[in-house]
């Protein structure tokens, strides 16, 4: 079976991938308009106000983290 990878749609704006925690709970990974993300579920949903997943900015292994970030650390 030959790889070949589709075409993007033009309202296409990201990609998740489902993975498991230690606990077998299901998280995802990604990326959204170019920025990497991870998503857990909203474990303190208590109504239909409240959303049911959470996405976080994320950054991938070995990725460095720029300067900026570490600015103002006190360690």
């Amino acid at each position: 079976m030959e790889n070949v990878k589709p075409a993007k749609r033009e309202d296409e704006v990201g990609a998740l991938w489902q993975k498991l925690n230690r606990d077998g709970e299901a998280f995802y990974t990604g990326t959204i308009n170019g920025e990497d993300v991870i998503i857990f579920e909203n474990k303190f949903k208590k109504s239909d106000a409240h959303p049911h997943f959470r996405v976080y900015k994320s950054q991938r292994k070995g990725k460095p983290v720029p300067a900026a970030a570490d600015e103002g650390i006190p360690f």
